[in-house]
């Protein structure tokens, strides 16, 4: 008798435990699963190894030796109608001038926050390196990185007419090709489609024959119109294998990507929209081209660091936090400098009307009407993004809230009515399988009961 109910014990327990690590276990298996199917060993893991750092070693030397080649490049003015990237032209030297800097203080700068966007590749490429050598997929990824790293190097030397022209030409092609081949084949080393390996090889082969024709003028657009392609056939690879192909660890890592793409994309459209909107900030010597040239390359610097959080799992879950605050402020930016202008303007043609001269009542009042409206707003806007965006997790809180304001009201306390209300709630937003409560006797507490009391929950 006493065996047998040990053995029930024993099995209560056991099940108990499954149900409480579950959830750990399906998602280590799916980590498990998926380093194992990029995993490198024996002979392949040291030959790889030694192919990666040969590579490397080269793509640095090649970097190495273009910077002098890039740094003379940026002190030349150009007079010409198309110039190649960073290069200032005659109004952007007067320009300098009237600041009180010279050329050479603005290759300077140039060249100093491309070696520093170069350096943000280079080191989460040697992190990943270091610590997840032994898989063929991250190890390309890191590979990738580097090439990455020297991109904007090479798409401005192969514009220009210096000696390093065609191997900055070679490399830039290679460098891309690189990173459509990578966000083809991430997460998980996987062609998904089947058919993006044809995809990427027709970049290679087109690249190719730019190589060798890099004169004919019909190339060029061209040769955007395909990279643009590529593009857009690698961003629908993304969603598609999201969708689809990925399980939950899988799109985590997915989002820390697509979020290292969004920001340079984002940081780019708000640095163009401005002199589209007012075409004398896009003069060839003004102040605003002065300052959105470097803002691009800080806006590729992100792109690493989401990549090498996304390839070495970790933080994984925070993306989600992170994409939520992104949406929302970002939201609340644009609204408020929308009512800001728009107050602006509005108040200073009332006034001009009124009075007959503009007023600085404009700019005081559209100041505090932001400070009133920024608490408010913040809040409807993260209403909405949650009820839009996150609905599942919105619904979750709403209704636990609800129910915590409910018992908090009732005076009376009926155990049946309080069990039936709290599995109710259960199922509405969790939706498991099956709910069960359990409640223990009143008595004392003995080890046996404090045990499977921790078990359960």
């Amino acid at each position: 008798m006493w065996n047998r109910q040990s053995q029930d014990e024993g099995k209560r327990k056991g099940i108990y435990m499954k149900s409480t690590f579950v959830s750990t276990e399906i998602a280590a298996y799916s980590i498990l699963r998926d380093v194992a199917s990029t995993r490198l060993q024996g002979r392949r893991l040291v030959i790889s190894r030694a192919v990666w750092v040969t590579l490397i070693i080269l793509i640095l030397g090649l970097f190495v030796a273009m910077l002098p080649a890039y740094y003379a490049q940026l002190q030349m003015v150009c007079a010409r109608s198309a110039c190649t990237p960073g290069q200032p032209t005659l109004a952007a030297a007067r320009t300098l001038q009237t600041l009180g800097l010279s050329i050479t203080n603005y290759a300077a700068f140039m060249l100093i926050l491309t070696i520093m966007a170069a350096l943000a590749c280079f080191v989460v490429s040697g992190i990943i390196f270091w610590r997840r050598s032994d898989d063929w997929m991250a190890l390309f990824v890191a590979l990738a990185l580097v090439m990455m790293g020297t991109a904007y190097i090479t798409y401005t030397l192969q514009q220009g007419n210096s000696t390093w022209q065609l191997p900055a030409l070679i490399l830039n092609i290679l460098t891309y090709g690189g990173l459509f081949l990578v966000y083809s084949l991430f997460p998980d080393g996987r062609f998904v489609p089947r058919w993006m390996g044809w995809f990427t090889a027709g970049w290679l082969v087109w690249g190719t024959m730019y190589i060798l024709f890099p004169t004919s003028p019909s190339f060029r657009p061209l040769h955007n119109a395909i990279w643009l392609c590529e593009l857009a056939g690698s961003a629908a690879s993304l969603v598609y294998r999201y969708r689809h192909v990925s399980g939950l660890v899988q799109r985590q890592q997915t989002k820390w990507v697509v979020f290292g793409i969004a920001i340079p994309i984002i940081l780019v459209i708000c640095l163009e929209v401005p002199a589209l909107l007012f075409p004398s900030l896009g003069a060839p010597g003004s102040l605003y081209n002065l300052v959105s040239g470097p803002g691009f390359l800080f806006a590729l610097i992100p792109l690493p660091l989401t990549i090498g959080i996304a390839i070495l799992r970790a933080r994984l879950w925070d993306i989600d936090v992170i994409i939520n605050r992104t949406l929302v402020y970002f939201v609340l930016t644009v609204a408020l400098v929308m009512v800001y202008m728009g107050t602006v303007l509005l108040l200073q043609r009332l006034f001009y009307a009124l009075t007959g001269q503009d007023s600085v009542f404009a700019q005081i009042a559209s100041t505090l009407a932001i400070a009133l409206l920024f608490q408010p707003l913040q809040h409807r806007i993260q209403v909405i993004i949650d009820h839009r965006f996150y609905r599942h997790k919105y619904d979750t809180a709403r209704a636990i809230a609800a129910f915590s304001a409910q018992l908090r009201l009732r005076k009376e306390m009926d155990l049946a009515v309080l069990t039936s209300d709290m599995l109710k709630v259960i199922e509405e937003t969790m939706q498991p399988e099956h709910v069960s409560l359990w409640l223990s006797r009143p008595g004392p507490r003995t080890k046996e009961s404090r045990r499977t009391r921790h078990l359960l929950l």
